[in-house]
């Protein structure tokens, strides 16, 4: 083998590792008790593993470094009180991300003057009380955390 036929070689090999990027979480539980959030991370590709992070959330904010995960597009899905509230969406991995993860469980009053209304299409009412979790990704660290 010549040395231009090794060359192309190696960079073929070397191109099919793809990068990995960092994956942090913020939350912030805005209710006044400790929940259990699980992210999933999985990845559109076929045969593909579910990277999955599950952290107990003390009222107000917490930030975690969940760990690294390939370039690629995800169904991402946040999800508390044993499945029954989730929040899902499909974003593409090319960065290193920030994911704010919001949780509220509130009644309706709160609610309204926090938010000016209450979008019952988003949340369930749980003990009495609108509860709700979503979440959105950043290319850097968001401010205030």
């Amino acid at each position: 083998m010549n040395f231009s036929a090794f060359l192309c070689s190696s960079l073929l090999v070397l191109n099919t590792e793809l990068p990995k990027f960092l994956i942090y979480l913020f939350f912030n539980n805005e209710s006044d008790k400790v929940i259990n959030i699980k992210m999933s991370f999985k990845s559109i590709e076929e045969n593909s593993n579910i990277v999955t992070y599950s952290t107990l959330v003390q009222p107000g904010h917490q930030e975690m470094e969940a760990g690294k995960i390939k370039n690629g597009t995800y169904v991402i899905e946040a999800e508390t009180n044993n499945g029954l509230i989730k929040f899902r969406k499909t974003l593409s991995i090319d960065s290193d991300r920030w994911f704010v993860v919001n949780f509220t469980q509130n009644d309706s009053i709160q609610i309204q003057r926090k938010y000016g209304y209450v979008d019952t299409s988003v949340l369930k009412k749980i003990e009495g009380k609108y509860t709700g979790i979503s979440f959105y990704a950043e290319n850097r660290k968001p401010l205030g955390f």
